[in-house]
């Protein structure tokens, strides 16, 4: 039996290093809510909740009915309340929720934004991030280029310092920068 052991790379997202260098993925209707994203963010990785149907299962959670603004306030507050990063999973597909799932993540205080299920040509246009990192998933580095450009013409700084990178063949997640 080896022992050997190897060092994973340090992850720094927006200025900020991750104890451990996992982004746990927002799997939706149900898996990513913040009990998950909560201990992997108290472990040092990003926890991240999704937002897919987020309103209907914090609604049946909680016995009475929220909003989609609410439901994302309420689940990346729960995901930071023992301390680490978390933020949450937007799929651009989502339309009618997308724009109220941005703003209740961002107001919750989210260290991340991941969107992808199209292009988040708009995300940093519907509201100022602050100091959310705004992470697009990108399936070529073409669609990363479209992105940075109109994210550049919407005076959002710094452009993504990482991108998730879903192309064929694609192992992990890209460290692009622009």
């Amino acid at each position: 039996m080896s022992h050997h052991t190897s060092q994973l790379p340090k992850l720094v997202i927006k200025g900020r290093t991750l104890a451990s260098p996992i982004v746990q993925g927002g799997m939706g209707v149900g898996v990513s809510l913040h009990p998950l994203a909560a201990a992997v963010a108290r472990e040092g990785g990003l926890g991240i909740v999704s937002s897919a149907c987020l309103d209907r299962l914090v609604s049946k959670r909680t016995g009475k009915r929220v909003g989609t603004y609410e439901a994302a306030y309420e689940e990346v507050s729960l995901s930071k309340n023992l301390g680490g990063l978390a933020g949450i999973n937007i799929m651009v597909a989502l339309v009618k929720d997308y724009t109220a799932s941005v703003k209740g993540a961002l107001d919750a205080g989210a260290d991340a934004i991941i969107s992808g299920a199209g292009l988040p040509l708009s995300l940093p246009a519907v509201q100022p991030p602050k100091d959310t990192a705004l992470i697009p998933i990108v399936s070529s580095a073409r669609a990363l280029d479209i992105i940075c450009k109109k994210w550049e013409k919407l005076g959002y700084r710094p452009m993504p310092s990482y991108s998730k990178d879903r192309s064929p063949g694609a192992i992990s997640a890209s460290g692009w920068t622009r």
